[in-house]
């Protein structure tokens, strides 16, 4: 009995079957990959903003601690005493007469704060707030704002900005007056004393405020400004309040 066979023909197309993604498959990925794009992205913002936050805060701190202390060395200069004489032959700093520091305030909401103090004998002593050579004996340094910038100068006609960015500046004085028994009295007021025997300005208190080159989401935060106002609205950008008190060489005080 023979036995029978049968030989099937398996095409070749039939043994590799095609296998792909199906349509919800795909939207799956795509979704997948859209969120960690979005999830990159978010990240390199973040991280873009807190860099350019830290950069502003460190530029605003670097020009504040600039200009309190051009403003500071030319504060300093009033009220200085003439030194006691020694046995030593090198050239001292030396001053005609006793220094004062004459203040003037315009009536304006910024303050401009003019010092009038006497030049050193020494001639490489002698800058003023630009570090420019001072020729007279008597050296004038103004300081002011104007369109977002603290200048300084000699004169009105020379002043040159110092920083930018400024949005605030102002002015207050610690003033004294001294009663018939030699004792002290202290106040803090918006106008300076007037220099007599018995009153005259004790320190002098500057206020900066300053704001960052970034913009911001905006926010409902709130700071101190220089008038006093807790309420200030902080805006889209970052606002730094900077202050710092002079103490000028008052007799006695």
């Amino acid at each position: 009995m023979r036995n029978m066979q049968t030989h099937r023909t398996i095409s070749p197309f039939s043994m590799q079957r095609q296998q792909g993604f199906t349509l919800l498959e795909l939207i799956v990925g795509m979704v997948i990959g859209l969120l960690i794009i979005a999830a990159a992205l978010g990240t390199l913002m973040l991280t873009r903003s807190t860099s350019a936050t830290t950069s502003d805060l460190t530029q605003l701190q670097q020009q504040a601690a600039y200009a309190l202390r051009v403003i500071g060395l030319q504060i300093r200069q009033g009220g200085a005493y003439e030194p006691v004489e020694s046995g030593n032959t090198s050239e001292a700093i030396t001053f005609a007469d006793y220094a004062n520091v004459s203040i003037l305030v315009n009536n304006d909401t910024d303050d401009r704060l003019t010092i009038l103090t006497q030049t050193p004998n020494a001639e490489f002593l002698r800058r003023d707030c630009l570090g420019n050579d001072v020729s007279t004996s008597e050296l004038t340094s103004i300081f002011d704002l104007n369109n977002g910038s603290l200048r300084c100068g000699n004169s009105a006609d020379t002043l040159q900005p110092v920083i930018g960015g400024v949005t605030d500046f102002q002015v207050r004085y610690r003033n004294y007056s001294v009663n018939a028994a030699g004792q002290y009295s202290f106040g803090i007021s918006d106008t300076p004393a007037t220099t007599t025997d018995t009153t005259g300005v004790a320190a002098i208190e500057i206020c900066l405020e300053l704001e960052g080159a970034e913009r911001m989401p905006e926010s409902q935060a709130t700071y101190t400004n220089c008038e006093g106002e807790d309420d200030a609205e902080m805006g889209d950008r970052i606002r730094r309040v900077f202050r710092n008190v002079y103490s000028l060489r008052v007799r006695g005080a």
